[in-house]
């Protein structure tokens, strides 16, 4: 037997409700393309440092073409390197080891935070990676 359908609204994960979900994308949606150019403003001002950094020390990337993090090989175990002369130098980034085994070598950083912030984070970098490469 079928049993009758609930007159209460479906719950999602979490407890709420499609209509709920619904009222809160409509509220954000208008605030989106804020967001979006903040982002792109960002990218603006760290892909070029970053770009110059990584070609001062040989290292080939491309940028990726949306979105506030990048990754990059530094032909060492960048677990170590960021454990070790990464806190040193003051550098906050993700070892690639932490998204696939393979990316042992990889390191990814986000330019998310204030231009200000970046330029320092840049010089961090440049730090670590000339310590890792002397």
């Amino acid at each position: 037997q079928r049993r009758p359908r609930s007159a209460a609204p479906h719950r999602a994960r979490g407890g709420i409700d499609r209509t709920a979900r619904a009222r809160l994308a409509a509220a954000a949606w208008p605030h989106l393309q804020k967001a979006l150019d903040a982002i792109e403003e960002r990218r603006k001002h760290a892909i070029p440092l970053l770009e110059k950094l990584l070609e001062k020390h040989g290292i080939d990337w491309q940028a990726p073409p949306q979105g506030v993090f990048g990754a990059f090989d530094i032909g060492v175990d960048a677990m170590q390197a960021i454990d070790g002369i990464g806190k040193q130098e003051g550098l906050l980034a993700i070892p690639g080891c932490m998204f696939h085994k393979d990316l042992k070598t990889w390191m990814r950083v986000a330019w998310s935070k204030s231009p200000e912030d970046f330029a320092e984070d840049i010089q961090a970098l440049d730090r670590v990676l000339t310590r890792i490469q002397s």
